[in-house]
């Protein structure tokens, strides 16, 4: 992505907003978006859900991370692998990912998605956010 990009042009992440897990990596992402690649919302806000709708989700989908990057949609371990490809430094090294098939990476993502709660919580409050963290939320 390129520098000075509208909001428009930017890649959409939609994480579940009430699990830790997926709010830390959503930080994670914004430590890393060097080039301010990435906007993100919340799978439960209104807009999430109209997109989601949009996008052909039928059913709940807060078991995956859904990216929307350049027309296309990705989910699951697809949309990690293509969100690493924009971070800058060390995290690209997620990209490596791919050499694993995809059915086998998603067989294991669908594990961690079950019990993510278990492990690692749900927000009982929002965090408040600096003011450059929340311009990267649309919602």
């Amino acid at each position: 992505m390129v520098e000075g990009m509208k909001d428009s042009e930017k890649s959409i992440v939609l994480i579940d907003g009430e699990c830790n897990f997926c709010n830390d990596t959503a930080m994670f992402i914004i430590k890393y978006d060097g080039n301010d690649s990435f906007r993100f919302a919340s799978q439960q806000s209104e807009l999430g859900t109209d997109l989601l709708r949009n996008l052909g989700f039928v059913e709940n989908s807060l078991s995956t991370v859904v990216l929307i990057k350049a027309g296309k949609v990705y989910t699951k371990t697809s949309a990690l692998i293509e969100i690493s490809k924009d971070l800058v430094g060390l995290p690209k090294v997620f990209v490596l990912l791919r050499i694993i098939p995809k059915e086998f990476r998603d067989f294991f993502y669908g594990i961690f998605s079950k019990y993510r709660y278990r492990l690692f919580g749900k927000k009982m409050d929002c965090a408040i956010p600096t003011l450059e963290v929340r311009r990267k939320f649309l919602s």
